[in-house]
């Protein structure tokens, strides 16, 4: 079996050999063929090209989509009025100064805070 494979393996490539150094149409063949390899280079490097830039512009989209989204501040940078009373701490002020109950003080307990959120939704 190997050695049939071996002898069309060898057949061909001694007819590829004969049609490419054909002493009558074998340079012109070639140069055809290299025209051809040429061309597809070309088209590939095209391809290439496109595909780069279209990869940097999806690059630039996703920042800036995720520039937007995302928040400017940390979350430490928020002020009291920003909080929820999930978020709060025993030192964080959960009312308005001005407000009708005046600024106090939400206990740290996250079931009483948890309470406290549910109160604020419900009517």
């Amino acid at each position: 079996m190997l050695k049939l494979k071996s002898l069309v393996t060898a057949t061909a490539f001694g007819a590829g050999l004969a049609y490419f150094l054909d002493p009558q149409l074998g340079a012109q063949r070639r140069h055809r063929a290299l025209g051809r390899v040429r061309r597809a280079g070309g088209e590939l490097s095209e391809m290439a090209d496109t595909t780069s830039a279209t990869i940097d512009s999806a690059r630039s989209a996703t920042a800036q989509v995720v520039g937007a989204v995302r928040p400017s501040s940390s979350p430490d940078d928020r002020t009291p009025d920003d909080l929820t009373p999930r978020d709060m701490t025993p030192g964080d002020v959960a009312a308005d100064p001005g407000g009708p109950e005046g600024p106090h003080t939400l206990p740290a307990d996250p079931a009483v805070l948890a309470q406290a959120a549910e109160s604020e939704v419900r009517p």
